[in-house]
């Protein structure tokens, strides 16, 4: 039964590529609706569709035939052309798409950099939901893109210029972004997981909800950037800055943030339970309510911070500045580990 159904819908998808079966549809069905057209406006008027004593197949004949009297031509001729532009849309849609993937190809063979026509071509493509996984553009400007809900897995965006994109909902799941200029690019809610972003410049940019799930950001810039929400459990952000970012609510289960600049960053709520915080800048960090079990905090600034009601049980406080911190209880220092050996203003 399925061989059968495969084998119909392969020879209609067959006949609708030739144009003169294509014509002859849009004709039949063009034909059925004025013929409907007709009946039904006779039914409204109250008039007869076959008269007295006539034989019905000379009644149906006749109906038949008025649907090309000269005052229908011109309807019909219309109802025809816009079913066959309809029928059409499947090979103007395949077209654009072969066209938009040669504006793509010719500029990266030419290796232009700044290419509006790309732009626009990769826009069209992922308009028509075409997949643009795997493609490869290193070095390119595509400012002010749109790229939302794109399917970008494994893509090699290395060293391109995506400020101001929108990249909002785009799967990049083990795309290569390394170097890349995101300022104030809109990734909120995209997909990161095992993406490469080491050395790029994300500040200002919008990454509330996106899911960066070992993703590495080694040395990245996301000063002023929104993380609100975002999961960046087991992720790479050591020697990043993250200067001013909103990272409240984040998840930063077991995330590397060694010499990480987190100086004045909002991560109120956010769960930093086993990261490696050793000699990061934490200073005036608003750490209010958040989860900083077992972290590892050797060596790292927190003068000034909140730790207004912050988990500190199990974290490792070796050598941490603890001067001029607001709202630290003494239950909360001894929880931690060697809180002895820490700095503080006085017990």
């Amino acid at each position: 039964m399925k061989n059968i159904q495969y084998h119909t819908i392969t020879l209609w998808k067959n006949y609708l590529n030739q144009l003169w079966f294509r014509v002859v549809i849009a004709f039949t069905i063009a034909y059925i609706i004025m013929v409907i057209a007709s009946c039904i406006d006779k039914w409204s008027n109250n008039q007869e569709f076959c008269r007295i004593k006539e034989p019905l197949q000379n009644c149906y004949f006749r109906q038949v035939i008025s649907i090309f009297a000269p005052s229908n031509i011109e309807g019909f001729s219309i109802l025809t052309v816009a079913i066959l532009y309809i029928l059409e849309s499947q090979e103007r849609r395949e077209n654009r798409i072969y066209e938009a993937w040669q504006v793509v190809d010719n500029a990266s063979a030419a290796k232009v950099s700044t290419s509006y026509a790309r732009i626009k071509a990769l826009e069209d493509l992922n308009k028509y939901r075409v997949s643009l996984k795997g493609i490869d553009v290193p070095g390119a400007n595509l400012s002010e893109i749109n790229l939302r809900n794109a399917d970008l897995k494994e893509v090699d965006f290395n060293d391109c210029i995506f400020s101001n994109a929108n990249l909002s909902n785009a799967d990049l799941n083990g795309a290569n972004l390394s170097d890349a200029n995101l300022i104030s690019a809109n990734l909120s809610n995209a997909n990161l997981f095992f993406a490469t972003l080491n050395e790029a410049n994300l500040s200002g940019a919008n990454l509330n909800g996106a899911t960066l799930f070992f993703a590495d950001l080694n040395c990245a810039d996301l000063c002023n950037a929104n993380l609100i929400g975002a999961n960046l459990n087991s992720s790479i952000l050591n020697n990043a800055i993250l200067f001013s970012a909103d990272l409240s609510n984040a998840q930063l289960w077991s995330a590397n943030l060694s010499n990480t600049d987190l100086s004045d960053t909002n991560l109120s709520g956010a769960n930093l339970k086993e990261a490696n915080l050793s000699s990061a800048n934490l200073s005036g960090a608003n750490l209010k309510g958040a989860n900083l079990s077992s972290a590892n905090l050797q060596e790292a600034n927190l003068s000034g911070a909140n730790l207004s009601g912050a988990n500190l049980k199990g974290a490792n406080l070796s050598d941490a500045d603890f001067r001029s911190v607001k709202s630290l209880e003494i239950e909360q220092i001894k929880s931690a580990k060697n809180w002895e050996k820490a700095l503080f203003d006085e017990l």
